[in-house]
């Protein structure tokens, strides 16, 4: 049940180790400075491990999700009642000019564009099958360029209600987002019942991808 190729790491930086602490340096400072070199290292390599195992883990997580959605539909077709929603903030939009800067375009100017896409199935009778269906959401607001969970917050309740005028047997919905602050804020968290208490669609999980993971259409 183990990765013989994790295995491999910690045996190469144990062999290190052992190489360096019997080396024939004469200055052993030299020697105490290559040891915590290789240490650090290691706990580097460690928490790599870490990420791409939750990561691995979050994957198989949004998998299931997906096909229990499939499996739903199947069996309640034609119109199951839960979607699984991605948000994310875009590149921002900045005026244009003709020469610009690198301090001017990663600064925080701009308007923010916030994207939302929520993924269900319908049963097509024609193939006989359920069929994975998308509806986009595009949200800018002019003026603000500020992302914080307020912000978040304002967008996803007007994302629930654009969802319920589109596909109005949908009552369940999980979301997924990146790692960013402004999602991962304990204000959010407080304004997520909320939000479900006022809403006809429900939020029943709130999913975030690890650092660099979980790209998706939005991107």
């Amino acid at each position: 049940g183990e990765c013989e190729g994790c295995q491999f790491i910690f045996y190469f930086f144990n062999f290190l180790r052992a190489e360096v602490d019997q080396s024939r340096f004469s200055i052993r400072c030299s020697v105490a400075d290559a040891l915590q070199a290789i240490k650090s290292a290691e706990e580097k390599i460690i928490l790599y491990l870490g990420h791409r195992v939750r990561a691995q883990n979050q994957a198989a997580a949004i998998s299931k999700i997906l096909s229990e959605m499939e499996a739903e539909c199947t069996a309640t077709n034609p119109l199951p009642g839960r979607a699984h929603a991605i948000v994310d903030f875009k590149q921002k939009f900045l005026s244009s000019g003709q020469r610009e800067s690198q301090p001017e375009y990663f600064g925080k100017r701009g308007l923010s564009w916030h994207g939302c896409m929520a993924l269900y199935f319908e049963w097509d009778a024609e193939a006989g099958m359920p069929i994975e269906k998308a509806v986009y959401d595009d949200q800018i607001i002019d003026g603000v360029s500020k992302q914080d969970a307020i912000w978040v917050s304002s967008c996803l309740e007007a994302f629930l209600w654009q969802l319920h005028k589109d596909v109005p047997h949908i009552k369940n919905v999980t979301l997924q987002s990146d790692n960013a602050g402004a999602y991962q804020s304990n204000e959010l968290a407080f304004v997520v019942p909320i939000l479900n208490a006022h809403s006809t669609v429900q939020i029943t999980c709130f999913l975030h991808t690890e650092t660099q993971d979980g790209k998706t259409a939005l991107d």
